[in-house]
């Protein structure tokens, strides 16, 4: 899958099962899952979240189940299912004007989970800009790359982020603007709404 020139600066999956969708990540063994938890730690996973787990605890089997069973609920999680072939995502950004909003280059990092945008603008936006506009918009299920956003659920579990390759194929469902100083909420065709 080709992956934009504005978005290369990000991370995807180059190892293992590359490219795989839910189907063929379920099809795979707990042994190929544990390589897979492997490959995970080699590029650096952050070991003190596994130890919350007592994950070093187990056996290389049951390391595997592991992240099987991780998978199974980041796709409960984010609802997906089998023979669906789209999944709805959100997204949050901030901006100084409404102009500066690029609906061709929408970005790769988005959620599964709706509830999670005040935490991210939050976490991640500065207050510093004029609008915070939030994404609603559906992607096709192989957009995603399944693999890193595995990863991604544990390195940053509070973002519940899904990456997508290729942000020309998300289609926007609706979007808003949000004054930041006065949350006064704008829809789409900038008539203030309550």
């Amino acid at each position: 899958m080709s992956i934009s020139v504005n978005n290369r600066n990000y991370d995807y999956w180059e190892g293992s099962f590359k490219g795989y969708s839910p189907e063929e990540l379920l099809a795979l063994s707990n042994k190929d899952f544990y390589n897979l938890m492997e490959d995970f730690l080699d590029i650096g996973m952050n070991e003190e979240i596994l130890e919350d787990y007592d994950f070093f605890e187990l056996t290389d089997l049951k390391k595997g189940e592991f992240l099987r069973n991780r998978f199974l609920s980041l796709l409960t999680d984010c609802n997906y299912q089998k023979g669906k072939k789209e999944i709805n995502i959100f997204r949050v950004i901030g901006v100084d004007e409404i102009g500066e909003v690029n609906f061709e280059e929408k970005g790769v990092c988005w959620t599964y989970n709706p509830e999670n945008i005040p935490l991210l603008e939050f976490l991640h936006l500065k207050e510093t800009k004029k609008y915070k506009i939030r994404f609603a918009g559906i992607t096709p299920t192989d957009n995603i790359d399944w693999i890193y956003s595995l990863f991604l659920d544990f390195e940053t579990e509070y973002n519940q982020e899904l990456r997508v390759y290729n942000p020309k194929e998300v289609l926007l469902t609706g979007y808003v603007s949000i004054d930041f100083r006065t949350n006064t909420l704008y829809s789409k065709d900038g008539d203030i709404s309550n």
